[in-house]
């Protein structure tokens, strides 16, 4: 069996958003979106994790589901934070943009490609 690698989790993501509090929770989501992409990477296989990664109605779920639990962690937090100002819609649209981002890595004929940065908006995604 090939020994898996986690270099694409190295990748420096810029999140750029319509305010700081939908930015902060943005990064939020995706950290937690790369830890559980990450438990399906080493736990499936490849075809599998493929085939979970690119299926249209699992990752609908998924990211619903994710920014759902993080929503609720940060309402649940004894800090301060003007949860009123985070976009949901735009939330949904960076992480499925960066869902999107992580199939063209692992599609290829490696698994993992390298990049120097990506920026990810509600309305555009650069990869450098």
């Amino acid at each position: 069996m090939d020994e898996k690698s986690l270099d694409w989790n190295e990748i420096p993501v810029k999140i750029t958003a319509s305010n700081p509090e939908t930015a902060n929770f943005t990064t939020d989501v995706i950290n937690t979106y790369n830890e559980l992409i990450h438990y399906l990477y080493f736990n499936l296989s490849e075809d599998v994790f493929l085939k979970k990664l690119m299926d249209g109605f699992y990752r609908e779920i998924f990211i619903m589901d994710i920014i759902n639990l993080k929503l609720h962690e940060w309402l649940e937090s004894s800090e301060e934070i003007k949860i009123k100002y985070i976009s949901v819609p735009e939330v949904k649209t960076i992480l499925s943009s960066y869902h999107e981002f992580l199939i063209k890595c692992f599609n290829g004929d490696g698994y993992v490609r390298y990049y120097k940065k990506v920026e990810i908006s509600a309305n555009k995604q650069s990869v450098m």
